[in-house]
């Protein structure tokens, strides 16, 4: 299934601590994506023929195929491919 085209280019820059915030915790600093961040950013997915992203996992789980649910904005189908 192809995925959606994102014509923007522009990343969704990850929301993360301050930095006067995480020099006192130790709380992780990335806060994830929200939900229409993460679906924009599953949409510039430029489902390369290869799939360096796939091949460099370490646990082998198939990323495009959990990129495209979460473009198609089903993310138990993306939960069920992790």
């Amino acid at each position: 299934m192809p995925l959606a085209a994102n014509m923007n280019p522009k990343k969704n820059p990850m929301p993360s601590q301050d930095p006067k915030v995480r020099s006192r915790n130790f709380d992780e600093v990335a806060m994830g994506y929200n939900y229409e961040m993460a679906v924009d950013e599953a949409k510039r997915c430029l489902n390369c023929p290869k799939k360096p992203c796939q091949s460099a996992c370490p646990v082998a789980i198939d990323i495009p195929a959990f990129i495209a649910k979460v473009a198609a904005q089903d993310m138990q189908g993306a939960y069920q491919v992790l």
